[in-house]
């Protein structure tokens, strides 16, 4: 299952993203403005932008 996180402030964003690289051991990436490059081994994708928000994946 792989979700998709928004926040508006950057530096909450990153501090979050290595909280859950380094604890819960799970594959993030950061996407921002209209970037849809996303790996297929990503569970957890967080989005700096409201344009992230409708991104699908399979």
């Amino acid at each position: 299952t792989k979700a998709l996180a928004i926040y508006l402030f950057y530096m909450q964003l990153v501090k979050l993203y290595d909280t859950l690289v380094k604890t819960l051991n799970k594959k993030c990436q950061i996407i921002s403005g209209q970037n849809k490059k996303i790996d297929e081994l990503t569970e957890i994708i967080f989005g700096t932008n409201v344009w992230n928000a409708g991104y699908t994946w399979k």
